[in-house]
């Protein structure tokens, strides 16, 4: 489908996670794509692998790949009070942004409205943080990936 979209010069745009085969996706989709946008939660395994249930470092080669690899990709931290949004966590990902060649970032700001949906599907709720996240603690985020010679786009 995406090949057929380029070629009616169709803008075409992923979100991934990056959990992927690579193989597959360089040959069937990559050269179909206009842009990538490519989501990061937790630089540091152990806490990806708590917070998400598995590994990063298939996420983060394919990440590095697909820098390499593509002109337009836009890396993107959805921002979870107390397990995405901390400095540490910031820092460590603004520095594989800019490892893999990329200038630019996306910080998402934390959205509840998962929470209600997540409640009528039955699903628990491994955290549950009921407000919309600050003004402050977004520019305090945004401060961060500043600070390691990242630029915040919105």
């Amino acid at each position: 489908m995406a090949a057929r979209l380029r070629a009616r010069d169709v803008h075409v745009l992923i979100e991934t996670c990056g959990q992927f085969d690579w193989d597959g996706f360089a040959e069937h989709l990559l050269p179909h794509l206009s842009t990538i946008y490519f989501d990061l939660k937790l630089a540091d395994a152990a806490r990806h692998r708590q917070w998400v249930g598995r590994d990063n470092s298939t996420i983060h080669e394919n990440f590095r790949r697909v820098a390499r690899d593509h002109a337009d990709v836009l890396p993107r931290v959805p921002l979870v009070p107390g397990i995405t949004d901390d400095e540490e966590n910031l820092r460590a990902l603004a520095a594989l942004v800019r490892s893999a060649g990329l200038k630019r970032m996306a910080l998402l700001p934390y959205n509840p409205l998962w929470i209600t949906k997540r409640r009528a599907l039955g699903m628990d709720l491994p955290y549950a943080h009921t407000g919309w996240m600050s003004k402050d603690d977004l520019a305090r985020c945004e401060s961060v990936v500043a600070s390691e010679g990242v630029a915040v786009v919105h």
